[in-house]
């Protein structure tokens, strides 16, 4: 039985010390070469920036660096960090990264209000999807999930999908490959993104290939930005929404956290999200979180958005919509700072 039960610990142990590896050894956001490339350009570039905008293709697409420093005479640096199809897990890594890093000047920090989900099923199977779950980020889901108001099926059904990316993480050839080939390999300096700041410009006249098709597609919908101006309107013109005390919690801590290293934090709701993101953003309704969010999203405010003139596609803004976007988001900002 000792036998057995000191083999059980070793393999315990030994699964604990595999799992943490990709942190021993590797950059924290190695598995998002949007990111990745990033970081690599703050460090490289010796450029003094300290407001990072944080986020998904809504702030890599919609947010101008060169536009919201226009806004404050030059006391203001900004560099976009957004990334296409990053996780709200993934982006409060990256606030609290940049929070903890002491060779950055950072005075600002815009997060896109973050959906503390996993990525669906369809990218969980990639790098992207999963690189950045580790020991710590599965046991702050399973607080989440166990204190939430779900049904006894449902957490467990979350629990089984949080456990099995923890194990498949652990022991998954394909992440060690992906490891083992990011270690040597030329690393990219992230030079790309130094003329706009990580700002990527969506044109209307473009002529890229992926960016055609979503254009395509948007045009030939026509009903598509209707639909998401009602679905807006409805969510943030609803009186009462149930409070998530979990989010709000680790909302408010992370808002703290930033105050302690005299660090501004907000939270930035964008124009034309899914409904599910406006839903939660109204679940995490406190004192502390209203004075640190901006948004950008009410169609009652800002119902130029939801117009074709500024959009590229369903979801995002085109150039010309980006620096109405940016503009409004330095107006706001300067209404709280």
């Amino acid at each position: 039985m000792k036998k057995f039960i000191r083999k059980i610990l070793f393999l315990l142990l030994l699964f604990f010390v595999i799992i943490q590896i990709p942190k021993w050894v590797l950059p924290p956001f190695w598995g998002n070469e949007i990111y990745d490339k990033k970081l690599n350009h703050l460090k490289e570039s010796g450029q003094k920036y300290n407001t990072f905008f944080i986020g998904t293709s809504r702030v890599n697409n919609g947010i101008i660096p060169k536009t919201f420093d226009a806004e404050f005479n030059g006391n203001i640096k900004t560099f976009n960090l957004g990334a296409p199809g990053s996780s709200g897990l993934e982006n409060i890594e990256l606030a609290k990264y940049l929070m903890e890093h002491k060779t950055l000047n950072v005075k600002n920090i815009f997060i896109e209000l973050p959906s503390l989900e996993l990525h669906g099923d369809e990218n969980r199977v990639s790098l992207r999807g999963r690189y950045y779950y580790d020991l710590n980020m599965y046991s702050f889901s399973l607080k989440k999930i166990f204190k939430s108001s779900k049904t006894f099926k449902e957490k467990y059904q979350l629990w089984s999908e949080h456990t099995r990316l923890i194990i498949e993480n652990a022991f998954s050839i394909s992440i060690f490959d992906d490891m083992l080939k990011y270690l040597f390999s030329s690393q990219s300096s992230g030079q790309q993104f130094a003329n706009n700041k990580g700002y990527r410009a969506l044109y209307i006249n473009t002529k890229k290939e992926n960016d055609l098709a979503r254009r395509k597609a948007f045009l030939a919908d026509k009903t598509i930005l209707t639909k998401r101006r009602k679905s807006a309107e409805r969510i943030f013109n609803q009186a009462k929404y149930p409070k998530d005390e979990f989010v709000i919690k680790t909302f408010e801590q992370l808002i703290d956290k930033a105050e302690e290293q005299n660090i501004r934090l907000y939270f930035v709701l964008y124009p034309k999200a899914a409904e599910a993101i406006y839903e939660k953003s109204r679940q995490v309704s406190s004192k502390k979180i209203k004075a640190h969010v901006i948004n950008l999203a009410s169609p009652k405010k800002y119902d130029d958005f939801y117009k074709k003139e500024y959009s590229f596609d369903r979801a995002h803004l085109n150039h010309k919509g980006a620096k109405l976007l940016t503009k409004a988001c330095a107006r706001e900002f300067k209404k709280i700072k």
